[in-house]
């Protein structure tokens, strides 16, 4: 369809057929009387009228005031055809519907094909579409029954029926929740109404109808069917850019990120020219792999496909689209390379709130939490839920690199461990959704949960909790684990206890933050059988989450040989788990063992983390190995690029503490691009009571108290080092 001036008429082509209105006519057909809620018929359309051209301009005008969206215009249109008595005409009656549809009136739509004597399968049609587009595929789907019930001979549906019928399912089975059957998520109730379709397309000889194909791989692929979507797409006499992208999407969607690039690749060889919606399925499949990058060694092969599509999609015009930069932008968020992520950003024409909200997650996931923020507050249009989600995210991650600060609550007779700056902004944003009433909403309130438990608030967690009207599994998984990582897990147990009192089914990462809390209680041995013999009976025991929470339960419980077991049964353990067995090792003080597992993991391709730097070093601090901790440490940045967190200069400060290398700590503490916090300053203050180290102790002493003058570890630590130097020199005295 186009719009355009020509010489001093309004032309519309639409269907190959020009409309032809003069701006005399649109003004008129247009027009309403001041004095009258009525519209008035001006000489000019008495004239169109006698020479019986008016059903012409109506119909244009009504096909100009679609394109525009102008639904007052339309209604007055509307008004000059019923005065014209040319609204009974089929053909002017099916324009209304589509006008009013085009203009978000459904009601309006139906009002007028409830009135038609008579219906053809193109008023049939637009209807239907319409309230496709409206979002009401249901009344879409009981328009299609009613048309295949109506008087037999009086209406048969054609291909541009079943094309909306199955626009219909499609767009249902994005809403429906997916039920797993054999390992892959299918929307079962859409699925089997859209094979019903697929069947009366067959019996009316439609099937083959390209547009019709091409709607059968997009409902088959959006159920969750990609086998019966691969079968249409395979058995296309002529395949489209459509068929192609629909299957590549469907793909893409159910995690089958690597079978859509090799369609994407098939595509290119067989000459069919990507359009923007291909572009985007593609560089949304590399976003996937690399997202999942620590469970496959896919890093320099996804990134080197992703920069291609790239070159593609710039030689072929389509890097200006606004979706095909957005899904740049988040593509290389995935990767890790925020400088080329920015780059295409600020290269943008226009920016929406899906722009804005990839590059600030992106800065989030990649730990640069600050960056992410103050881009926050500088947004150019309104934040939406998922600004909120990004945003908090980076908060979240902002706080497990602040210094914690201890705080001894009375009421709970217990000390609580926050971090106050990443508080107060967590704060803030709370404060921002619920001004624009998104601290309700489930995604928000999840979010809100998991950054307040890692400020330390779990007080502020649970009033996001309770905040939320319908929690899912989500929000109680969070609250558990919330609580298990803030020291409260006999806290974190009752939730979990109150999840399934309220029928709420847990799932893997649920039990994880269970037996999570099992490991920081010493009597809740039998509890974390129990939810071990869970897991097992849900299938849950190969999920990375659960198998190190497992592991790592076990090795704390001085029961290493059990968690070599669990280890052992899984097929391809990630680096999560690699991890827990690293921890595990470490944790019993043997290094040996730690290293030559390190090896082995590494002989499997899995890649380290922070995670792995930190079991190494922990193990080279128990075992005293000084220049073997050293060597990691500076490896961490140097060569695998990660960037050492508190807990690695924990370590670090252990290591040298231990040695007597006091100077060496003290340069370290001095050096580190966060601020000591009390754990790293009462480290160091343990070390000076074993090397009796007086000067260095006063030193630890004095910043232990600039935090909390009440706490009394600090003096019993300072006086133990003092009785231990009094007790060598009274032999002298």
């Amino acid at each position: 369809m186009l719009l355009m001036q020509w010489r001093k008429d309004l032309c519309f082509i639409t269907a190959g057929k020009i409309w032809k209105l003069s701006r005399a006519n649109w003004s008129n057909l247009t027009a309403t009387n001041p004095s009258s809620s009525s519209t008035t018929v001006p000489r000019s359309f008495s004239r169109i009228q006698e020479q019986k051209k008016n059903r012409s301009d109506i119909l244009a005008a009504l096909k100009v005031c679609s394109s525009l969206r102008d639904l007052d215009r339309g209604k007055r249109i509307h008004s000059k055809a019923i005065e014209a008595s040319v609204h009974t005409d089929i053909h002017v009656a099916t324009t209304l519907i589509d006008m009013y549809c085009k203009c978000g009136s459904t009601s309006d739509a139906r009002r007028v094909f409830e009135c038609m004597s008579h219906r053809d399968a193109f008023c049939w049609n637009s209807l239907m579409q319409g309230y496709v587009s409206n979002g009401d595929e249901e009344v879409a789907l009981e328009l299609y029954a009613s048309m295949r019930s109506s008087s037999p001979g009086s209406c048969f549906p054609n291909s541009r029926t079943f094309v909306a019928a199955l626009m219909a399912c499609s767009s249902l089975a994005e809403k429906e929740e997916g039920k797993v059957v054999e390992g892959k998520v299918v929307k079962a109730r859409c699925l089997e109404r859209g094979m019903a379709l697929h069947a009366d397309a067959k019996e009316a000889g439609c099937e083959s109808h390209t547009f019709v194909e091409n709607s059968l791989v997009d409902m088959y692929a959006k159920c969750g069917s990609l086998a019966r979507a691969r079968t249409v797409f395979e058995g296309m006499f002529c395949r489209s850019v459509v068929s192609w992208t629909a299957l590549i999407q469907g793909y893409v969607e159910h995690g089958e990120s690597e079978l859509g690039l090799e369609i994407f690749d098939r595509m290119l060889e067989e000459g069919c020219a990507a359009d923007a919606r291909t572009y985007v399925a593609a560089l949304t499949a590399c976003s996937s792999l690399a997202a999942a990058r620590e469970k496959k060694d896919l890093d320099e092969e996804v990134v080197k496909k992703g920069t291609g599509i790239h070159s593609r999609a710039s030689k072929a015009g389509c890097d200006s689209d606004l979706f095909v930069t957005t899904a740049l932008v988040e593509m290389y968020s995935k990767f890790g390379k925020m400088v080329e992520a920015r780059e295409v950003f600020d290269s943008m024409k226009q920016h929406d709130v899906v722009s804005w909200n990839s590059l600030i997650l992106g800065y989030a996931e990649n730990g640069e939490a600050d960056v992410a923020l103050e881009l926050f507050s500088h947004m150019s249009c309104e934040a939406d839920a998922r600004t909120m989600v990004a945003a908090l995210t980076a908060c979240g991650n902002s706080a497990a690199l602040e210094a914690c600060k201890k705080v001894d609550d009375e009421a709970k007779k217990k000390t609580i461990v926050s971090k106050p700056k990443s508080l107060e902004k967590a704060l803030a944003l709370c404060s921002q959704a619920a001004k624009k009433g998104l601290d309700s909403q489930l995604f928000v309130g999840n979010a809100l949960i998991t950054t307040f438990a890692k400020c330390g608030s779990m007080d502020n967690a649970r009033r996001a909790f309770e905040r939320i009207s319908q929690r899912d599994v989500v929000s109680w998984t969070a609250l558990i684990l919330g609580y298990a990582d803030n020291g409260e897990a006999e806290q974190a147990l009752e939730q979990f206890s109150r999840m399934d009192a309220e029928s709420c089914n847990a799932n893997a990462l649920t039990y994880a933050a269970g037996i999570t809390a099992c490991g920081k209680l010493i009597a809740a041995s039998t509890t974390a059988r129990q939810l071990h013999a869970r897991v097992c009976e849900f299938g849950f025991e190969s999920n990375a989450a659960v198998a190190s929470s497992l592991l790592e339960f076990y090795a704390k419980s001085g029961r290493i040989e059990i968690a070599q077991q669990i280890f052992e049964t899984l097929d391809r353990p990630g680096v999560l788990v690699w991890n827990s067995l690293l921890a595990g090792y470490s944790r019993q003080g043997d290094s040996s063992r730690v290293f030559e597992k390190l090896s082995s993991m590494r002989e499997e391709g899995c890649k380290e983390n922070s995670g792995t730097f930190l079991a190494i070093l922990t193990a080279c601090s128990h075992s005293g190995l000084i220049d073997k901790g050293e060597r990691y440490f500076q490896a961490m940045s140097r060569e695998f690029g990660i960037r050492p967190g508190i807990d690695h200069y924990h370590c670090m400060v252990d290591l040298f503490g231990r040695a007597n290398r006091f100077d060496r700590a003290l340069a370290l503490i001095e050096t580190m691009p966060v601020e000591a916090d009390e754990v790293t300053w009462t480290i160091l203050l343990g070390a000076c009571q074993k090397w009796k180290n007086v000067e260095v102790g006063k030193i630890a002493f004095e910043k232990l108290l600039s935090f909390d003058r009440q706490r009394s570890s600090p003096f019993v630590l300072m006086g133990n080092i003092y009785a231990s130097t009094q007790e060598q020199e009274l032999p002298r005295v």
